[in-house]
């Protein structure tokens, strides 16, 4: 198991770093739109967390009824 998860973190960095070496080949304007659409995934992803706790609940209190 840990022989696993030192070679999951291996395949992390390296993705890691590949995708910097990536990014800083890139145009000002292109980073600047990547942190954008990497914001806005963020957000969506909060949004919907909010929405199926949400849903979570509103169906806990339906069964009470």
């Amino acid at each position: 198991f840990a022989g696993l998860l030192l070679k999951r973190r291996r395949e992390k960095e390296l993705a890691r770093s590949t995708r910097e070496k990536l990014i800083s080949k890139l145009s000002i304007f292109a980073r600047e739109l990547l942190k954008v659409a990497w914001l806005f995934a963020q957000w969506k992803d909060m949004r919907k967390s909010g929405s199926y706790l949400g849903m979570h609940y509103f169906d806990l209190f339906l069964n009470k009824i």
